[in-house]
Order: structure tokens, then C-alpha cells, then sequence
């Protein structure tokens, strides 16, 4: 057995598998039972990612990016099975993708062209030793510097003569604007929005320190369809708690695989939708109605 045989390579989605249901992790990571199967959401995700990354690496303009959408999702969805395929209307989907490359095009493209945006990497892979032997690897939707206007202020002191001759300390403000930096990560939704999910781009600001020496100051996660950006200014302190946290689920996943302890989740609004319920040791029917019941 090589070196290479013997280093774990996780991401984020392993990691977030695991914190969502431990035998959901087993059944799909450890076991392997569960084979990707391509639906009209991936299929669209998938097209709207790339309509957007070969628009800002080409320099397209909106008509062509909407020809590399339909393109692209007309040939993922040859991938989905027949049977659903005769539920989908495409024709609505090519409407979604259009408002939602519009949205990009108005809210980013813009910015890019006139410079107030400096794109770094669009789809941009990465692969950081988070642990001797153990790999953190993920893909980053967009890492950008964007040039923002602020305000500081400066105070300034000033001796005053008043009326009567006498002399008064005074603190006059100055307002200077001025252009700063910012470091960005963004990652591309379309879907529903989902709160209290920033581990996933706070992840990926790790590597983008440790190992390119780029200090994200902020992180992004861009709503296409409901037109709306969540936003988190990050530091260098935010992202080594993150460090430790994701040591921690690690180390978790780790000592779950060499102790084969893998916990049910319970959940019946989890359990209900699971892509791997079937091959689980629940009782679907009678353990979920005797959880909820205590």
C-alpha cells in the first residue's frame, strides 16, 4: 500500500452528511449504497453554474449566456429518468434560468466590466492538509476582490478663538473617502435560502489563507432566485475557530468509522426524504411514530 492510499480526503458535504445524520454518512461514504442519480435540480443547478463561469472566463454577453444554459440543461436532463422527465416542462426552467442569469448580470457583471469587481478564480478547486494524512478538498463557485467606496474619519484638532478672546480646544471631523480591498468568497444558489449555513464557505476561506496566503475578509452567499445576497464579514480569528471546527467533525468521522458507531438521526422530517432510507436499519413506519410519541 502506497502513502497516497493511507491520506482521507473529506468535504464539505461528506462533513455536513455526517452532521446531519451519522448513518446516513455510513450507508453513503463507508458502504458506497447509494449512486449519484441525476433530477431537474442538479440538472439545473449544474447549468446555471456553468452558464455563469463560462461567461466570466469568455467575457460573453447576456444572450450568449443564456444560449450556454439551455444548452447545457438540455443535455443534463437526457441524464434523468424518462418516466420523470415526462412531468418537467422545460420551457418553464429556461424562463428560471433566464431571471436568474439577468439577476447575475445586473447585481455582478456589471461590476466585473467596470473594474469594480477583480475576479481571482471562478469553479476554483482546492486541496489543503488540514490533518497529517487527512485532506480538506472542495471547489470554490467564485473568489473575487471587489473595490468598495468608504468613509473614515479623521479627527482633527483645532484651537478656536472665541469671542471674548479666550482660546478653546476643539475636534474637527474630517470625512476622507477612499477605496478598500475586500477578499471575497460567493457561492452560487439556486435554490430555497437556508440560514445558519455559513461553515461551508467559512471552510473554504482555510485553504484560501494557508495555502494561496489570501485573507478572505467576507463570504457570500448569492440567492439567485429570491434575488438576495447573505452576507458575513470574516477575520483571521473566524477562520481558525473554523479550523479547529472542522478538525473536530473530523475527528468525529474518524473515530465513528474506526469504532463503527454510526447514530440514527430520528428525524422523521430528515428520515422521510432520505436518499438512503432504504438500505437503513429503521423502521421507517413504526420507530419514527414511536420517536415522536415520546
Amino acid at each position: 500500500m502506497s502513502e497516497q492510499d493511507n491520506i482521507l480526503n473529506f468535504s464539505y458535504s461528506k462533513l455536513a452528511t455526517f452532521l446531519d445524520c451519522p448513518k446516513k454518512y455510513e450507508l453513503q461514504y463507508i458502504k458506497n449504497l447509494v449512486e449519484f442519480k441525476e433530477n431537474i435540480y442538479t440538472a439545473f443547478g449544474e447549468a446555471v453554474h456553468k452558464a455563469i463561469e463560462i461567461t466570466i472566463n469568455k467575457k460573453y454577453d447576456f444572450d450568449e449566456a443564456l444560449i450556454i444554459f439551455e444548452k447545457t440543461l438540455k443535455e443534463r436532463t437526457k441524464l434523468i429518468d424518462p418516466r420523470e422527465m415526462q412531468l418537467i416542462f422545460l420551457s418553464e426552467w429556461y424562463r428560471k434560468g433566464e431571471q436568474l442569469l439577468k439577476y447575475f448580470f445586473d447585481k455582478f457583471y456589471n461590476k466585473i466590466k467596470n473594474g469594480d469587481i477583480e475576479v481571482i478564480a471562478t469553479e476554483k478547486y482546492f486541496k489543503y492538509e488540514i490533518m497529517p494524512n487527512t485532506n480538506y478538498n472542495g471547489i470554490i463557485d467564485f473568489l473575487i476582490k471587489e473595490y468598495e467606496d468608504i468613509e473614515e474619519i479623521i479627527n482633527f484638532p483645532e484651537v478656536k478663538i472665541l469671542k471674548n478672546g479666550k482660546k478653546k480646544n476643539i475636534i474637527k471631523k474630517i470625512v476622507n473617502k477612499k477605496k478598500v480591498e475586500k477578499y471575497k468568497i460567493l457561492d452560487w444558489k439556486t435554490g430555497n435560502i437556508q440560514h445558519n449555513e455559513n461553515l461551508q464557505l467559512l471552510s473554504y476561506a482555510i485553504p484560501m489563507f494557508f495555502n494561496d496566503n489570501i485573507l478572505i475578509q467576507q463570504i457570500q452567499y448569492v440567492y439567485l432566485k429570491h434575488k438576495k445576497i447573505i452576507k458575513k464579514d470574516i477575520d483571521l480569528e473566524v477562520i481558525n475557530k473554523t479550523k479547529q471546527k472542522i478538525i473536530s467533525i473530523i475527528n468525529n468521522i474518524k473515530y465513528s468509522t474506526e469504532n463503527q458507531i454510526f447514530d440514527m438521526c430520528l428525524d422523521n422530517s430528515k428520515c422521510k426524504y432520505c436518499n438512503v432510507k432504504k438500505y437503513c436499519d429503521l423502521d421507517f413506519e413504526s420507530d419514527l411514530d414511536s420517536n415522536n410519541s415520546i
